[in-house]
């Protein structure tokens, strides 16, 4: 089919902006939604969509990428569900959290991945839950934690700690699971010199 394409101008100062907003409803219905969904291909792939911020010049940063949903007087916050297709005869589409790398020479730090649960104004703060999949005919998915090695300098460090509280500290807790013919073990070793 043909192809649609939608530009901010070019301009000596600034680039044109580009956009798309969904219009507002001054009833107690829902504002309306903004979809953006690729082409689905009945032989084939279907078509993928890309969301990019262009390179920095020479003296800048390139730009940013936000996702954020709005907040809620009442109701709920709105969430970001970031999921990836399953596969019928192959595998299923993964998901890549990356930091950015630093290609100088002498450049000092790279850019930190965080994931942090919300906080609350009264009462308990939220909880982050990172869990493997769960398999009916075989073995769980394994969830696997490893710090950056390093050619040149010491690898990097792993820490698990139940932070400061006012009234008692959070614990840590480390243990393997039940099974119904023997628990899950757990190993901890130091590490070997070479």
């Amino acid at each position: 089919g043909g192809s649609a394409s939608i530009a901010g101008g070019a301009g000596g100062t600034s680039g044109g902006s580009l956009s798309l907003s969904a219009g507002v409803t001054t009833s107690t219905n829902a504002g309306g939604s903004v979809s953006i969904d690729s082409g689905s291909g009945t032989a084939t792939s279907s078509g993928a969509v890309t969301m990019k911020s262009a390179n920095g010049g020479v003296a800048g940063s390139s730009g940013s990428i936000t996702v954020e949903t709005g907040s809620a007087n009442s109701g709920v916050g709105g969430s970001i569900p970031l999921s990836v297709g399953s596969g019928s005869n192959g595998t299923g589409g993964s998901v890549s959290l990356v930091g950015g790398n630093n290609t100088h020479a002498d450049g000092l730090t790279c850019e930190v991945v965080n994931m942090i649960a919300g906080s609350r104004a009264s009462g308990n703060s939220c909880a982050m839950t990172v869990s493997s999949g769960l398999s009916t005919t075989g073995d769980g998915g394994a969830t696997t934690i490893v710090s950056g090695s390093s050619t040149n300098f010491a690898g990097g460090k792993i820490s698990m700690t139940g932070d400061a509280g006012n009234t008692s500290g959070g614990s840590a807790s480390i243990a393997g699971g039940a099974g119904g013919t023997s628990g899950g073990s757990l190993s901890l070793s130091a590490g070997v010199t070479t």
